[in-house]
């Protein structure tokens, strides 16, 4: 495996998704600044993590999408350092939720513009893809820039991070989506089936850099988590979601591990009892955005010098691209 086909995976995770930002500012101070796009093949990304993945792919530096994420994500989630008004903001969004989103979507489309060029998919500078579902088909969608469509980056990256019951679907043409948590949290998979049925990759020479936003928002240890009767769904449908897409992530690593064994790393942090009132999907106040920030700057280095982690940072600024005229090269 003397040139690995490397693939950077980027799970979901709302306000968590600063966490994963953070890790991938990391990685790119230890490259000199050098943008993520020019050591990785394929970029896969789900929600927030489709965002980030989205502005890695166009050659946007970690740091200034990391920035973004820090500061709009309070009025995105409604913080504003207020404490009580904080209590009546989501008192408010509660019974908002009730009915309809309870976040507005144009605050999340401001984030996106703030971070992404309104560009087509096709001039992102690697191929990258990024897991949504639309509503009129109840399928899955892939938006990414080598399938022979070309959908503008923000569609498409609205498309990924429109959680249900958080935003409303997002429309790009005549179909709806929502965010692709729903099947795929987690994208290492689609990562990897991209890379062999797409690409034409073998295997082997496959490495898969997994970066996961936090452990999300569970109910899990002592107290039951009930999913029948009226009363308990309508109380507990987000710890249900934040459930279904946290079992269903932990199935994928659980897949790339076994595929891949030593050429698989997952960096995440599953926070202690002490953080996890601060580590949420849409929690993003000055003691969360410590807390995250403090996980990943922890988390960084006990990877740091894992064998993957440095075959990203040393990759020689020279070598070639395989992404050439919107098609990949399987080998150099």
């Amino acid at each position: 495996m003397s040139d690995p086909f490397i693939i950077l995976s980027l799970s979901g995770g709302g306000y968590c998704g600063l966490y994963t930002a953070a890790i991938l500012e990391r990685i790119e101070e230890a490259r000199g600044g050098v943008p993520l796009a020019q050591s990785v093949d394929l970029i896969t990304g789900t929600s927030i993590g489709g965002i980030i993945a989205l502005g890695v792919s166009h050659g946007v530096a970690a740091k200034d999408i990391r920035d973004t994420i820090e500061k709009a994500g309070p009025k995105l989630f409604r913080d504003d350092g207020n404490k009580a008004r904080r209590v009546f903001q989501n008192g408010i969004g509660t019974m908002r939720g009730t009915l309809k989103a309870k976040y507005r979507s144009e605050n999340l489309l401001n984030i996106i513009q703030a971070i992404l060029p309104d560009k087509p998919l096709s001039s992102a500078q690697i191929p990258v893809a990024v897991a949504s579902v639309c509503t009129n088909s109840a399928k899955p969608k892939l938006f990414r820039n080598y399938s022979g469509e070309d959908a503008r980056s923000h569609d498409a990256a609205m498309a990924t991070s429109a959680a249900p019951t958080f935003f409303d679907p997002y429309q790009v043409g005549n179909d709806f989506y929502v965010d692709g948590g729903i099947v795929a949290n987690n994208p290492d998979v689609i990562g990897f089936m991209e890379a062999v049925g797409k690409f034409g990759i073998d295997p082997k020479d496959i490495v898969i850099i997994s970066v996961g936003a936090t452990n999300l928002d569970l109910v899990t240890g002592s107290r039951k988590q009930s999913f029948t009767g009226l009363i308990p769904q309508i109380f507990s449908l987000r710890k249900s979601i934040s459930f279904t897409m946290e079992v269903q992530q932990d199935l994928a690593r659980q897949q790339a591990e076994e595929a891949l064994q030593n050429r698989y790393i997952r960096v995440t942090t599953r926070p202690g009892k002490d953080a996890e009132k601060f580590a949420q999907l849409d929690r993003a106040d000055v003691p969360a955005t410590q807390t995250l920030l403090a996980m990943a700057l922890s988390e960084y280095e006990n990877v740091k010098d894992h064998a993957l982690m440095q075959l990203v940072e040393n990759r020689a600024r020279k070598r070639k691209p395989r992404w050439r005229n919107g098609k990949i090269s399987p080998t150099l």
